[in-house]
Parts: structure tokens; C-alpha cells; sequence
């Protein structure tokens, strides 16, 4: 809902920034992108991209999947519901469907809402604040909406008086994620459940068909909205009462554990800011090399602690400033996206672009008083290692943790 009411807010202030009286059809329109904005995360799973990764995992050998937004578009497609509702309003659900699809590449607004700049972010940033009392959703939204335009392309802009508020909305985005999605109790808790879900969807008897056809199949028989966080606990709590309790004692420590909110425990953690296209103690070879030697020293510790492989993770992420990020190192990147040189040309074009006078626009990251210009050749770097130690065991966490600090060797590991 959200980010459907701030979808309608950037459209209008866009369009009326065209310096004339809206039409029906700029109505239309606005009404076009509110829906998408209501509708772009119809297609999400239970538990959302925690499933969607399970699944992706769980189909890799077997057969193609559907990504939350390709769910999106089969419902909008052949859920009678939904195509009733929008039909009868005198809406064509495929033309709702390609905007947040990005289908058609040369209708510029869809970046309101799928871009660095787009309703969701500005919804679920001061959402997300509100709910967890962190600090970073104060961004200055009713500013940037206001300063909405097009540049000679009819993409969508921010004038140049609101780089100081885009550039702060980046940054706190970026910091959102680090204490929020990348919590390490969150990242401990998506990971047991994924290993859930997966050990779900391994079961001979498992009736839930999570191909492409078998998504489409449920959808058209009105079956697929029963598929919820609910209906996932009662898969597990189920199984879990059942004789074969998975047939897999792993599996089930992992359910029970989940049920309980028990999470995985963090036994060692590196966390960076690095320029991984600079040679030197910043270059991604670090980060890789980090990596092994974590997941060797993981596998050690469960040879030597007798505690299964399965209860270990090395968890990692990399996170950049924007969609494109540091594959372009910063000092090239306006030039090699204006000039249509980059490779990933869609994602270039939703970053936040500020217009010049006479309509020429430039991307943020190349404005020398943005901090962006700097960020933007950076990467925050996480890697964690995880474990779920059994009943028995919960008691060795430190001298675990002191594993970790003897024989990883690395600077930026904490002592």
C-alpha cells in the first residue's frame, strides 16, 4: 500500500512538471504505475526471498524457476481474481505487469518503480525506521518527490537542488541493509530456514510443485494463495510430528531449532569497506582468499568439535552503493554509462540522474560534490561463519570462536 501511495505522489509531481494541466490519460497513467507499485511483490514467496532462494537451490538440477517477480506476472496473467478486478476498472493487467517486469524497455517511468529511486525504497526505508528504531529512514521524501523531472530522454530525474537528498537517501539505504538485512541474527535465521524449506521440498511425498508449470497450474486453479508463512510452519510442524521427522536427524535439528527461534551462533565475522577494482589490501582477491580460508578452518572445526559440516555456514555478501555499483570504477562510470558503453545498460539506467539546465542529465556518482562520487567505487564486505551447535555442544561457542581468531590469518578479522 505504501508503495503504491508514493507511486502516485512521484507520478503526479512528475507529470506536472511538465507544465501543464494533467489529462485523463496522464490520470491513467498514474493510476497505471499506483498499481504497479501495489502490485509489483504480488509474486513473493512465503518468507519471501528466503524461499525463493530455497527453491532456486532446490531446482538448479532439476528444472526452471520462477523469480518473485515472473510470479508477479502469472498472476496478474491467469489468476481470475486479480484479472476481474483490474478488467473490470477497465485495466489491461498486462500492461500492469510490464511495468514492474521492466518489459518494455522504452517506457521510462517503470523506474518509478523498480530503480535506485523508486516507491518501494522510499516506502520500506522511514517503514522499516519507524518499526525498528533505527535511524535510517529520515530521509527527506516529500523533497525528493517535489523535485521529480525528466531530462531529455524522458527518463525520470531529480533536479540538481536534491543531490544532497538523494545522496543521503543512498547512504542511509546502505546502512539499512547492513543493520537490518544483514543482521547477523536475521542472516543466521534465513539461513536455517532455507535449509528448512529445501529439506521440505526433498521429501518423496512433497506436494508442492514449485516449477514453472507447477506454479502456473496452481495459480489458474486458485491454489497458489493458500501458499503462505503459515502453511510453511504446518509443513514443518507437521513433519516434525510425524514418524519420519524428515529421515534426516540434520533436517530435524535444524526444524526444531527454527520452530524454537534458536538461531545459528556467529563464531567469527570480517566486515569491510573496499574498493574491490583497486589493487592492494581493498581488491576482491582479498575477499575470495578471506573466504577459503574461513571455510577451511569451518570444516576443521567440524572434523574436530565431531559437529556435522550441514550445522556450519560461511555466509557472505557484498553490497554496493547503487544497482551497478563498483563494476564501473567510479572516475568512469558517467562517461561509460552516457556514452552507452556499459554491458549491464538496463541497470545503468536506473540510477538517480540529476538534470543540467537545457535537459542534459547526469548519474549522481559523477557529481564531484555528491558523496556518492566516492561510495560509489566501494563495496561493503561481509563474511560469517555460522553454526548450530547441538544440545550437547552449546556450551564450546567461545572455544570455538577462539578457533577462529588462532588460525584465520587476516587483518581486518577481529582479534
Amino acid at each position: 500500500m505504501g508503495a503504491c501511495h508514493i507511486a502516485g505522489r512521484m507520478a503526479e509531481s512528475l507529470l506536472r512538471r511538465r507544465g501543464k494541466d494533467l489529462t485523463a490519460d496522464d490520470y491513467e497513467l498514474i493510476q497505471r504505475l499506483r498499481l504497479a507499485g501495489l502490485l509489483h511483490d504480488v509474486g513473493h514467496y512465503p518468507f519471501s526471498h528466503a524461499t525463493q532462494d530455497a527453491i532456486e537451490n532446490f531446482c538448479a538440477k532439476l528444472t526452471p524457476f520462477f523469480k518473485h517477480e515472473d510470479v508477479g506476472g502469472k498472476i496478474l496473467e491467469y489468476d481470475e481474481d486479480v484479472r476481474r478486478a483490474l478488467s473490470d476498472d477497465g485495466i489491461n493487467p498486462s500492461d500492469v505487469a510490464s511495468v514492474f517486469s521492466r518489459s518494455d524497455p522504452d517506457f521510462k517511468l517503470a523506474n518509478l518503480i523498480s530503480s535506485d529511486l523508486d516507491a518501494d525504497r522510499l516506502d520500506f526505508l522511514p517503514r522499516t525506521s519507524h518499526f525498528t528504531g533505527l535511524p535510517y529512514g529520515a530521509i527527506d521524501l516529500d523533497y525528493m518527490i517535489s523535485q521529480l523531472c525528466e531530462d531529455n530522454e524522458q527518463r525520470p530525474c531529480l533536479t540538481f537542488r536534491a543531490v544532497r537528498a538523494a545522496d543521503a537517501f543512498l547512504i542511509a539505504r546502505l546502512e539499512d541493509y547492513q543493520q537490518v538485512a544483514y543482521h547477523r541474527t536475521v542472516a543466521a535465521s534465513e539461513w536455517l530456514l532455507k535449509e528448512v524449506i529445501q529439506a521440505l521440498l526433498g521429501l518423496d511425498d512433497n506436494d508442492l510443485d514449485v516449477s514453472e508449470e507447477g506454479i502456473v497450474t496452481a495459480i489458474k486453479d486458485r491454489k497458489w494463495a493458500r501458499f503462505t508463512d503459515d502453511d510453511i510452519y504446518a509443513r514443518i510442524d507437521r513433519e516434525l510430528n510425524s514418524p519420519r521427522k524428515f529421515g534426516d536427524p540434520i533436517a530435524e535439528l535444524m526444524a526444531r531449532a527454527m520452530l524454537a527461534r534458536k538461531t545459528p551462533k556467529m563464531v567469527a565475522e570480517f566486515h569491510r569497506l573496499a574498493r574491490p577494482f583497486q589493487p592492494g589490501p581493498g581488491a576482491y582477491d582479498v575477499y575470495v582468499e578471506l573466504r577459503k580460508q574461513l571455510t577451511e578452518c569451518a570444516l576443521q572445526a567440524a572434523a574436530d568439535f565431531d559437529i556435522d559440516p550441514r550445522l556450519w555456514k560461511v555466509w557472505h555478501e557484498r553490497k554496493a552503493l547503487t544497482k551497478i555499483g563498483s563494476r564501473v570504477p567510479a572516475p568512469a562510470l558517467s562517461g561509460a554509462l552516457d556514452e552507452e558503453k556499459n554491458d549491464d545498460e538496463d541497470q545503468a539506467n536506473q540510477m538517480i540522474r540529476l538534470t543540467k539546465p537545457g535537459g542534459e542529465s547526469v548519474v549522481i556518482t559523477s557529481v564531484r560534490h555528491a558523496m556518492c562520487s566516492i561510495l560509489a567505487d566501494y563495496n561493503v564486505e561481509i563474511i560469517r561463519v555460522f553454526v548450530l551447535l547441538p544440545p550437547e555442544q552449546v556450551g564450546r561457542r567461545a572455544e570455538i570462536e577462539q578457533r577462529f581468531r588462532e588460525r584465520v590469518t587476516h587483518a581486518g578479522l577481529p582479534a
